[in-house]
């Protein structure tokens, strides 16, 4: 239930969803794109709960500015002008010469106009949140149900109050679970901790709003405010980034090896000692270089690399 120091915070978040729903729809508006916006406003603020903290408070503090410093050049807040005056109060925004206002008004609008267009892809299916398929160890998570199979795997959400194993392996993503699953099939007692739930593959549809919600941590915002210097998302759930992520494969270089050799006192990890792993690796997951040229977005980093000296 919205708390009623929220109001203030749901009508303007309200105003500036139906503004920018109604700036990308067609006209005349098809089915997928006319109002009511209610789904557009409720998903960005489910978005904005989902933000960490620290940019959490920042991002009503903001919001709530906008609304406010309206009325200075309108004597209404945001939330309680027409159609027409909101849109050219969020054009002056979007085009001012200061980034923090410019900023604010492209995280609301990617949030608005990706819900939007979401509606013709999605149906009015109920989201779905099973338990998963047996596995070789035993995974604990923070949302899915416990199950045991008839090799004693198991999903379990409410432990005993203490638990013994072998291995403990914190994190289902790539490495954790390759980890996990290489353990177990040698005979080794192993727990597989993820803090996410465990999501059936047809929980969502595959690049989808929903897959976002469910899967990515604080809802793949991590890129959503600012020029970040690294755009990355995680996941958050079980398999981790690789629920959500595509891949690059390279071996790890050898002065780094012999680095990490020196440093962390590490036994065979010269590149002769790894040469075995990295071709069983690069065996199992079929790695191979492009068919053809490069993408456009490669070749930008190519270039990046190459100016800045990198190999």
């Amino acid at each position: 239930m919205e708390q009623p120091g929220n109001f203030w915070f749901h009508d303007t978040v309200s105003a500036l969803a139906y503004s920018l729903a109604q700036a990308h729809a067609t006209a005349p508006p098809l089915p997928p794109f006319q109002p009511p916006y209610n789904d557009l406003t409720r998903f960005i603020l489910r978005q904005h709960g989902r933000m960490t903290d620290y940019l959490r408070t920042p991002m009503l503090a903001a919001t709530l500015g906008f609304d406010a410093l309206a009325s200075i050049s309108t004597g209404h807040k945001f939330h309680r002008l027409p159609p027409l005056a909101r849109r050219r109060f969020i054009e002056a925004w979007k085009n001012s010469n200061l980034s923090f206002k410019r900023d604010l008004i492209r995280f609301y609008e990617s949030l608005a106009t990706l819900a939007l267009f979401d509606r013709s892809r999605r149906g009015d299916e109920a989201e779905a949140s099973a338990p998963g398929q047996n596995r070789s160890f035993r995974l604990l998570t923070s949302a899915a149900t416990a199950e045991v199979g008839a090799d004693h795997a198991g999903v379990l959400t409410e432990p005993r109050s203490e638990l013994r194993t072998e291995i403990v392996v914190v994190g289902s993503g790539p490495g954790g679970a390759i980890t996990a699953c290489l353990l177990a099939e040698a005979g080794r007692n192993v727990l597989l901790i993820e803090e996410g739930p465990f999501y059936r593959l047809e929980s969502c549809s595959p690049f989808s709003r929903e897959e976002m919600e469910q899967k990515y941590r604080n809802g793949g915002l991590t890129v959503a405010m600012g020029k970040t210097k690294i755009a990355y998302v995680e996941g958050c759930c079980v398999g981790g980034g690789s629920e959500i992520n595509s891949g690059l494969y390279h071996r790890t270089p050898p002065e780094i090896l012999e680095r990490w050799r020196k440093q962390f006192q590490v036994d065979a990890l010269t590149e002769k000692d790894m040469t075995p792993h990295f071709e069983a690796c690069e065996r199992d997951l079929s790695v191979s270089l492009l068919p053809g040229a490069a993408p456009a977005a490669s070749l930008k980093l190519h270039e990046g690399a190459t100016r800045l000296g990198w190999k």
